[in-house]
């Protein structure tokens, strides 16, 4: 029976001794006057309930028996909890803790009682500490913190403390979380508190938590040092490739502007066709290497044109003939009779075709066959498209790296002699480039040694009637200006001069900053161009001199550098520039940026 079912039992004792009472106060002559049989009813009712009060008394005795058990449980529950628990006074001194807590504080429990848990807290969180409990205390609510504590034997851990006061209307939950009976609905958080009450604190070590935390930043700082490095380089590397580039380019502008009529002058223009087409190629591979993240994130822009697709796979086919050839693999290409043409980025669409074909030609033995095929696609539900097969009787791809093959840095591991290494990027971008040409890309394989084929399909650009197509417009050049260039890389400085000078300009050159602001001074040019990185004076400073003084402030300022990121076309806004062109430097480009200085000026004066 329960023990609370006691006042239950005792009720019919209460009966017996209030008869028994009654008889003690009869006279001796009313006693007299019982009968032996009222004695023996009597004797017989107090023998039963002498036996009931026995079983309710050994009741008790189990019962006292379990309830000790069961507190000696929770004892041990609340010494040994993986936390500890102490209890604070309103002066914020310890009045109960439990071993864990001594353990954690490294303090025996005599010493620790009494003490003040501010003790223990750095210097630098005790305000922390105070406002914590004060808190506990106002409102009768949770309060949680997080502080460094120092222990006796120079031990230093992170602690989490979780608090709530507490008195005659709440209850304590042995465990991570304190609950309370709901406060005096009349009683107004931040009202005087009795002066009874105690704060129940939780103490749970996070030391190796925040340990973990810190170690994630550090890495994560290294990840981005590392990035911001890798960044630098291939800025700087870009930066030096642009250089031979644009010497190259502007001999090859020399040579094709002198077309001769002999066999010799005709394989020397073809020549010069080719190099103009693999420099302009190569200009914007090294685009790429800044284009790095911005491919990883989406963020990589296309210039769209109308294209004719005939052009793009001829480009891919030019650019992966070397490799094809080396392999000794037969290539066949079959396109649409009908002029096929596409919205689209030239080059861009070049790499997707290249990357396809060189990925072909790696992993093809020795004599192997590539195909390319075009087709196309006029359903009556949707838009025309064209869909472009790559397909080669190589090494395949086992099925279970085919949902894979277009992760970023996802390669098929090979141990034969095909491997060809590389950095895992080229079918991703040819993934990206698809899709954001508004196409889709997708790879089949039978498996092992059964070849590998890989579809794009394009959207196809609708043509406009015959009558609305315009000639395109014939390529301007700049020419009858005065113009310095202030480049210290020589052959860039002299060979552009030289493209320029054969345009009808007058064209002085200096090779370093300090140079080319004296040249300035003297020849007032109309058009400067200026490169970035430059010894004694930057191109950025060149610009913000030459600015300073009233000579300069007409005068046409474009950056011509291997620097090309946008903080770099920021910094040259910034610094007074009017435009910012990267290497190799288009003349069709530079007369346009021109044009559109002067008009922008133009315009500047008509609104003054």
């Amino acid at each position: 029976m329960a023990i609370n079912d006691h006042s239950v039992h005792f009720a019919p004792l209460r009966t017996l001794r209030e008869r028994a009472e009654e008889m003690l106060r009869l006279s001796p002559a009313e006693i007299a006057g019982m009968s032996a049989e009222d004695f023996q009813a009597l004797a017989h009712e107090l023998q039963v309930h002498q036996m009931q009060l026995e079983i309710q008394n050994e009741e008790l005795r189990h019962a006292q028996v379990a309830l000790a058990e069961s507190r000696d449980r929770y004892s041990d529950l609340y010494e040994f909890a993986p936390v500890g628990y102490v209890t604070m006074n309103q002066d914020g001194r310890i009045v109960a803790a439990n071993l864990t807590a001594t353990r954690m504080l490294s303090v025996d429990r005599e010493k620790l009682l009494h003490a003040k848990l501010a003790n223990f807290v750095a210097p630098e969180f005790r305000d922390t500490f105070h406002q914590h409990r004060r808190e506990a205390f106002s409102t009768g609510l949770k309060q949680i913190c997080e502080l460094f504590m120092h222990t006796p034997d120079r031990k230093s851990l992170w602690v989490r403390l979780e608090s709530i006061a507490f008195g005659s209307d709440t209850q304590f939950l042995v465990g991570h979380e304190i609950g309370s009976a709901p406060r005096d609905k009349n009683a107004a958080i931040g009202s005087p508190v009795d002066s009874d009450r105690e704060c129940q604190t939780v103490l749970i070590d996070i030391t190796e938590q925040k340990r973990l935390e810190e170690e994630v930043k550090r890495q994560m700082q290294r990840l981005k040092e590392g990035d911001r490095r890798k960044d630098s380089f291939i800025a700087t590397l870009a930066h030096e490739l642009r250089n031979p580039l644009a010497p190259i380019r502007n001999a090859v502008e020399v040579l094709r502007e002198n077309p001769g009529k002999s066999s010799a002058d005709a394989d020397l223009k073809w020549a010069s066709e080719v190099i103009d087409r693999q420099v302009s190629h190569l200009s914007r591979l090294v685009d790429d290497l800044l284009d790095v993240s911005r491919v990883t994130r989406d963020q990589l822009e296309l210039k769209k044109q109308k294209v004719l697709l005939a052009e793009v796979i001829d480009s891919a086919e030019e650019a992966s003939r070397p490799l094809i050839d080396e392999h000794g693999d037969q290539l066949s290409i079959t396109l649409p009779l009908q002029p096929v043409y596409l919205h689209a980025d030239k080059v861009r669409l070049t790499q997707v075709f290249t990357n396809l074909l060189h990925n072909a030609a790696k992993y093809t033995p020795r004599a192997g066959r590539i195909t390319v095929k075009a087709e196309l696609h006029n359903p009556a539900y949707s838009f025309p498209q064209v869909i472009v097969s790559i397909a080669d009787d190589g090494v395949g791809i086992p099925p279970d790296h085919l949902p894979h093959i277009f992760d970023t840095f996802y390669q098929v591991e090979r141990s034969d002699a095909l491997t060809q290494g590389g950095l895992g990027l080229g079918l991703t971008l040819v993934k990206r480039l698809v899709e954001m040409h508004d196409g889709s890309v997708e790879a089949h394989s039978g498996g092992t040694d059964q070849g590998s084929e890989f579809i794009v399909r394009l959207p196809v650009l609708i043509e406009p009637p015959e009558a609305q197509k315009l000639a395109p417009a014939p390529k301007k050049k700049l020419t009858g200006r005065r113009i310095l260039v202030v480049d210290d890389y020589p052959n860039s400085a002299e060979s552009f001069a030289w493209r320029l000078r054969r345009d009808g300009n007058e064209v002085q050159t200096a090779l370093d900053g300090r140079t080319g602001i004296e040249v300035a001074e003297r020849f007032h040019p109309d058009l400067m161009l200026l490169d970035i990185g430059m010894p004694k004076l930057n191109g950025y400073e060149v610009a913000r001199e030459i600015r300073a003084w009233p000579w300069g402030k007409e005068i046409a300022l474009i950056a011509m550098t291997g620097w090309g990121q946008q903080e770099d076309r920021q910094r040259s806004r910034e610094a007074g520039f009017d435009g910012h062109l990267t290497k190799p430097v288009d003349a069709g480009e530079l007369e346009e940026i021109y044009d559109k200085v002067l008009a922008t000026r133009a315009e500047s004066k008509k609104t003054d």
